[in-house]
């Protein structure tokens, strides 16, 4: 007891920064004209899910704050009016739901595609492309793992992926360890 804390990313954060970069590429390309957002999502993952795709709306909405997203901070699957959560967290859901959205709303032109991982977005991008309908899907991604680094790259409509860097939790954790051996508060949790 008192010898113990939580750290983790700040997953709130990391959403508000990919959901700015991302607002970023929305204003260049559309003017913050959004017809829709699609989240996908693993909500299994509970907080940690809540916070990154909430988080990555909030950045949106800083850059384009004239768009109704309705009250999104309110997390249900069911969204709002504006924006549609899939439970679609992988390639293959991302590919099939996605596919399945952009066949049900053909008269959606602007769509942000916010993922809590890259995977759910090369997903997305695939259905985009199979539906003949690149340029109208922008792109904001979680983890920034190698297989989406072509996209990040070269893909005007990816805005970016958020990386986390765990090799540098040392850098906090370990001086949160010297205070609590020798008895001084630390900070809990550490983001």
């Amino acid at each position: 007891p008192g010898c113990s804390v939580f750290m983790g990313a700040n997953n709130r954060m990391a959403g508000e920064i990919g959901g700015k970069a991302v607002g970023e590429v929305v204003k260049e390309k559309w003017n913050c004209d959004v017809d829709a957002i699609v989240t996908h999502e693993a909500p299994g993952v509970g907080q940690v899910n809540i916070d990154r795709l909430n988080g990555q709306i909030a950045g949106l909405k800083s850059v384009c704050p004239d768009v109704d997203y309705g009250d999104f901070e309110e997390w249900s699957m069911d969204g709002t009016d504006l924006i549609t959560r899939l439970d679609s967290d992988r390639v293959d859901p991302g590919f099939e739901k996605g596919r399945d959205y952009l066949t049900a709303n053909p008269d959606k032109k602007h769509i942000v595609s916010l993922c809590i991982n890259d995977d759910s977005c090369l997903g997305m991008l695939a259905a985009a492309r199979a539906a003949g309908r690149e340029g109208e899907v922008i792109f904001g991604s979680q983890g920034a793992d190698k297989t989406s680094w072509d996209e990040i790259r070269d893909n005007e409509f990816w805005a970016g992926s958020v990386a986390y860097f765990p090799e540098y939790y040392g850098r906090y954790l370990v001086p949160a360890i010297i205070k609590m051996m020798k008895g001084e508060q630390v900070e809990d949790p550490i983001l």
